[in-house]
């Protein structure tokens, strides 16, 4: 009893002593730059710099408060309607199974969106800019009519410098699809999955010579 009587006797001298300096108890302080002098006040107004305070940021954040980003506007789909032939061309390359796992064979295909025709098509070993950009030449150099638009999807070869620069010289707008998206080039991928879901299409190929004829025969036929 006496052990206790003394101990809420020290408590209450550490209160009063507490409450006659100014202190405040935690959950009531302010966030303010501690009492460590007037060099820190001076510190602190012309850094114009506030403390940070754990109080305030646990405090949920107010409506009028959040700047909001404004919204992204879609970009549009690409939308060809072509009163003509030979007006608006779509190309994409699709890979083909070679005789082993792992090796394939590239086929580029140029169509004619009007009459949904097949202008221009290669099989060759790999995908590069340089055996695009090579095909059509060869296609406009064969037809003899430079297409308007030629749309593709944003493939590395699609978007390579010499094709681009190819179409620029020859006066052909660039169209590409939307980044992000699987339908930006219905056109060839419809022809794509024609071709792969032929009856005779076989399970691997023996060899590029054996891919070129089979793709020479589909198209023609």
């Amino acid at each position: 009893m006496r052990r206790d009587r003394h101990r809420s006797a020290r408590r209450a001298g550490q209160s009063a002593r507490r409450s006659s300096r100014g202190w405040t108890p935690r959950a009531t302080r302010s966030c303010r730059p501690r009492r460590s002098g007037p060099a820190s006040w001076t510190r602190a107004a012309t850094t114009a710099r506030a403390a940070p305070c754990i109080a305030s940021s646990r405090q949920p954040v107010r409506a009028e408060s959040v700047i909001a980003r404004p919204p992204t506007p879609p970009r549009p789909c690409p939308n060809f309607s072509p009163p003509d032939p030979r007006r608006v061309v779509t190309w994409d390359i699709t890979r083909l199974p070679g005789p082993e796992k792992g090796i394939w064979y590239h086929a580029y295909v140029i169509i004619d969106i009007y009459s949904r025709y097949i202008v221009g098509h290669t099989v060759e070993v790999a995908e590069t800019a340089e055996r695009a950009e090579e095909l059509i030449r060869e296609t406009i150099d064969r037809n003899g009519i430079v297409p308007e638009t030629a749309h593709a999807d944003r493939g590395t070869s699609m978007t390579s410098k010499k094709v681009s620069q190819l179409l620029i010289d020859l006066g052909v707008t660039r169209s590409h699809s939307r980044p992000k998206v699987s339908n930006g080039n219905p056109f060839s991928e419809s022809q794509f999955r024609t071709t792969k879901y032929s009856a005779d299409y076989p399970e691997r190929f023996d060899s590029l010579a054996h891919a070129r004829e089979w793709m020479d025969a589909f198209i023609a036929y």
